[in-house]
């Protein structure tokens, strides 16, 4: 973090007042009206609001205050980071989402009513709902930490509670504080809308019991006795209210249609899985199977591992289960990294593993302990997934620019030659040669050639 203020530090504790004046000037210039901001309580992390607007409008300036706020952070020579929890041990990034519900026939006028119902709807649906507001990994490791709510609650009190609810003389009506800036803004507005719509006749009291033990701020919290949803697999399997959002309009996934599409984008089209022991191969295989939706190569030796490496240079990942049938495995894993375009995973004992702490360095090697750890060996082929297919679109985009490069080279050379031997002057060659692309209706690189053709056969 840039400094180690805490909650509204002032300077020169807080380093974060210029940068946090620029990004409220760059949106006001952007029709954007921020109405506060100050230092929050860990360190680097600021808060901005904004003013009341519609849902569309508000989903608009949640995407240009991220951008604004990246483009500005860099000026200031910082980055600036959404994601739910980037620091492990102190507080995550959240969305607080406010909002009110007006009465048809009187603008100015709030429908309280229909806004406790509201409350009630979404927070029997907070389950479902979080499939949009928690969409990444890392939201469920904020929540429950750090004043951050885990369980269903609500209160008319700032404190943990999941909801707040505000008292008849607010101007606000409700907040939802379990959202974090990683979510799809559109997603958000748009499922709170229908959640609104289907619950409208919610029946649920939202009221505090009045009695003397409301003076003390725990009594005046009414706790549900169920959690909210903690991981991204059980809030993929919530379908009920992901069905009504369907057939209600809004294009999602059923929770197992999720589920799938989550798991294919983490899928890579080759693995390998070596291991001298059977049972150990299949619970790998099965394991990649369940989490990646991939049917991977197990083979029990290291000469059909170079084999098949040799017959098919399109593997992506190796993973060496050692020790092997006829090696150790050691071996294998440095021709897999210095031979193929394959990532490498190398699983020995843990005493073994400490003795090749050198391998990830010198030959781009991952060594792995066993035991093992599957959130740790899921979070890593993940990562290697993402890292092959960013690999993959930069290998893309350089042919492409290669391509191009190679196309204006063509073009550049027919110019030259209509000019040194037809006697053309540039830009009369060049007139000549977007004329003739456009009558034959083809590429003016393709045309290029047939007029390098026409001139070698003619003059050459």
């Amino acid at each position: 973090p840039h400094d180690q203020a805490g909650y509204c530090d002032t300077a020169p504790e807080d380093k974060g007042e210029n940068l946090r004046r620029d990004v409220c000037l760059t949106l006001e210039q952007m029709g954007i009206h921020p109405v506060a901001s100050h230092h929050e309580a860990a360190a680097g992390q600021h808060e901005i609001d904004f003013a009341p607007a519609s849902a569309l409008k508000a989903a608009d300036a949640f995407l240009s205050f991220k951008s604004a706020v990246r483009s500005v952070s860099e000026r200031h020579g910082v980055h600036a980071a959404f994601q739910p929890k980037p620091l492990p041990q102190t507080f995550g990034n959240g969305m607080h989402i406010t909002m009110t519900v007006y009465r048809k026939d009187a603008e100015e006028q709030i429908d309280r009513t229909l806004q406790q119902q509201a409350a009630a709807g979404i927070m029997r649906r907070i389950r479902e709902f979080a499939l949009f507001t928690n969409t990444a990994v890392d939201s469920y490791a904020r929540l429950g930490a750090f004043s951050v709510p885990r369980t269903v609650t609500w209160s008319m009190r700032e404190g943990e509670q999941l909801f707040r609810l505000y008292d008849e003389e607010a101007e606000e009506g409700m907040t939802l504080r379990a959202a974090d800036c990683a979510c799809n803004p559109y997603f958000v507005f748009r499922s709170r809308l229908l959640l609104i719509r289907i619950t409208k006749h919610c029946r649920r009291k939202m009221r505090v019991r009045r009695s003397f033990r409301m003076i003390c701020p725990k009594r005046q919290t009414v706790r549900s006795s169920r959690p909210s949803c903690r991981s991204i697999c059980r809030r993929l399997s919530c379908r009920e209210f992901c069905g009504v959002a369907e057939r209600s309009g809004l294009l999602l996934w059923s929770g197992h249609e999720a589920s799938e599409q989550l798991q294919r984008r983490c899928t890579m089209e080759q693995i390998m899985i070596l291991s001298g022991n059977d049972n150990a191969g299949a619970a790998l295989a099965g394991f990649l199977r369940e989490s990646f939706r991939c049917t991977p190569k197990v083979l029990p030796s290291g000469y059909q591992a170079r084999t098949a490496l040799e017959n098919d240079r399109h593997t992506e990942l190796v993973l060496i289960n050692a020790p092997l049938l006829d090696e150790s495995g050691v071996e294998l894993a440095k021709y897999v990294t210095q031979e193929t375009l394959a990532n490498c995973i190398l699983m020995l004992k843990a005493e073994q593993a400490e003795k090749l702490s050198d391998f990830p360095e010198r030959y781009q090697v991952i060594v792995l302990g066993r035991p093992l750890n599957k959130p740790m060996l899921y979070q890593l082929i993940r990562t290697l997934d993402i890292a092959i297919r960013r690999a993959k679109r930069l290998a893309e985009e350089n042919q492409r620019l290669e391509q191009k490069v190679r196309d204006i080279r063509t073009v550049d050379r027919a110019k030259f030659l209509m000019m040194q031997y037809e006697g053309m002057t540039e830009a009369e060659a060049h007139a000549y040669l977007e004329k003739y692309a456009m009558d034959k209706r083809k590429r003016k690189p393709i045309a290029a050639m047939e007029i390098i053709d026409r001139i070698n056969e003619q003059y050459l």
